[in-house]
């Protein structure tokens, strides 16, 4: 198997297997995983949206808003897809393709977001920490409206048995509308109860997990180079990464933390296994 960079083409030819059907956000880079000349997974990295959930151990708790896009988009890239085709499944060919990023990623700072990760614990496997986050206040609210209904998540998924429970609870579709209103992946779905209610029902019942992965810049050995640290301007060839996945220091300075990287983005090598 090898691995090496490749473009958009391949993630269109894999979508299709992957459980959110629709492209991710804006891809930055696209590696592909071959054997021989057939394709069999792909994985995308892509900038960061600026307000999704676990970003508490990163350095920008007390950034003002504009400081805190600035140090996202500079230092944080987020893996976006991880597709292998169905017939190699199994393998470890998704482990080998994230390690094989974050053995040169394009930032310190990198994260994942797994519907999933319940089911399979991808990420950690291929050596990134799960960022333990606490229910988002639209779920909770949601939660609570349901307990009040006497409805328990897991009938929600059923559309026959939705639709009854739309029709008998009045304050059902309501809820379900402020939920949806909530976040821009599902407020286009606010008038449409019904289609929200499996929807709804999967969050509050498997909420996604969250990933993040820091690198760290190792010195090499005296005589063999310079010393590099973080965001170090020393080219890649004089310089080896080690990981440790842990949360920064909670009282990490934003100020000094929101300074732009200096270390351009570099090429990956390819691997063969």
């Amino acid at each position: 198997m090898k691995i090496s960079i490749s473009t958009t083409h391949s993630l269109r030819s894999l979508l299709p297997h992957h459980y959110h059907s629709g492209p991710p956000g804006p891809i930055v880079l696209t590696l592909a995983a071959h054997e021989g000349k057939r394709l069999i997974g792909v994985l995308t990295l892509s900038r960061p949206t600026l307000n999704a959930p676990g970003r508490a151990p990163l350095p920008i708790a007390r950034a003002n808003p504009a400081a805190r896009a600035q140090w996202l988009n500079l230092n944080l890239r987020t893996i976006s897809r991880v597709i292998i085709d169905p017939r190699f499944r199994s393998q470890g060919i998704a482990s080998d393709l994230i390690r094989h990023y974050l053995a040169n990623p394009l930032t310190p700072f990198t994260e994942a977001f797994a519907s999933m990760g319940h089911m399979s614990p991808l990420f950690e496997t291929a050596g990134m920490t799960l960022i333990q986050t606490p229910p988002s206040p639209r779920n909770l609210k949601l939660a609570a409206t349901l307990r009040a209904l006497n409805i328990v998540p897991e009938t929600l998924i059923d559309t026959t048995t939705a639709a009854r429970l739309i029709s008998i609870n009045p304050a059902l579709a309501p809820a379900l509308a402020s939920w949806a209103n909530d976040s821009k992946a599902t407020r286009p779905f606010r008038h449409q109860p019904l289609a929200l209610c499996p929807r709804a029902a999967q969050l509050l019942l498997f909420p996604p997990r969250i990933y993040h992965s820091v690198a760290r810049l190792t010195p090499l050995p005296k005589g063999e180079g310079p010393g590099v640290g973080l965001l170090s301007s020393t080219p890649p060839s004089s310089f080896t990464h080690t990981f440790r996945h842990q949360p920064l220091p909670s009282n990490a300075t934003p100020r000094s933390a929101l300074a732009p990287p200096r270390r351009p983005p570099h090429p990956l090598p390819e691997l063969s296994k």
